[in-house]
């Protein structure tokens, strides 16, 4: 039924919180006859052990090895392209390796497509040092965090959200043909997939499961990394609301207040390069 990609960087299969639920969770994975494919772009191939243990467990296990780092935007197309035409598999998800899932996760996507067949995006609610960091309220000049979610049906709009944890229905890809624009090499992936998803669909489902997530800019400790992420991200916002001078603008002043408190934050006019 799932197809469930996991994007794995310089991760093993006990230091990956994404990949260890994963096979924590394989009875469940197996008896719902999911293909688990491990997208890795680390220098290094996993080693054989994990390779070994996962092959043996997880009935259904795909491993590619991808030295030179792809961009998530072309892991993804590559993937959708090769399962959107198979008909045993419904539904994409889509998880980074840091994500602290486990087999509740998987039993929550499953209930919330059972009973809502004709919807095309599950969301779960994730968090970052105690905060919701996806779904978000996104109004262009400033995005807006729930202090709490239901669970269920709501509208798509304004919505927007972060690619772990995402389940797709393969029907939107073929329905829309739906692919990621490559420009988008990493971050704003899934600001583009979520802007596209609300011209395309009224509707989408919030999962009743929750997990913590590791963020690159917010957890990282290695300065010049934070500033290769918030430059990119800053350059994906422009990117992705340059279709109307007025969305240009909310843009470049978000950005411009963006540059200046993480400035002062950091003690760096670098934010503003």
């Amino acid at each position: 039924m799932l197809v469930i990609l996991v994007v794995l960087y310089n991760k093993s299969l006990n230091s990956s919180l994404s990949l260890s639920g994963i096979f924590n969770s394989y009875e469940t994975l197996n008896k719902n006859n999911c293909k688990i494919i491990v997208a890795d772009n680390s220098p290094k191939k996993l080693s054989d052990e994990d390779f070994t243990i996962l092959k043996k467990t997880i009935i259904s296990f795909e491993y590619h090895h991808f030295p030179d780092n792809k961009p998530l935007s072309v892991v993804y197309n590559r993937f959708i392209d090769t399962y959107k035409n198979q008909d045993k598999y419904k539904y994409l998800v889509l998880l980074d390796d840091d994500s602290a899932i486990d087999e509740n996760y998987f039993s929550s996507v499953f209930n919330a497509i059972k009973t809502n067949e004709k919807c095309s995006l599950f969301l779960p609610v994730v968090y970052n040092n105690g905060l919701i960091k996806s779904p978000e309220k996104d109004y262009i000049i400033k995005p807006i965090r729930f202090s709490s979610i239901k669970a269920g049906q709501r509208s798509s709009k304004y919505l927007t959200a972060i690619n772990s944890g995402m389940v797709i229905s393969f029907l939107y890809f073929k329905k829309y043909e739906f692919h990621y624009d490559t420009w988008f090499k990493n971050y704003g992936t899934d600001s583009y997939f979520m802007k596209c998803y609300r011209q395309n669909e009224q509707y989408l489902h919030i999962l009743s499961y929750s997990f913590n997530h590791s963020l690159s800019f917010y957890d990282t400790i290695d300065e010049m990394k934070r500033l290769a992420v918030f430059k990119e991200a800053k350059e994906g916002r422009k990117k992705l609301y340059d279709d109307t001078h007025f969305a240009s603008l909310l843009v470049f002043i978000y950005n411009i207040a963006a540059s200046a408190k993480n400035s002062i934050k950091h003690k760096s006019l670098k934010y503003f390069s």
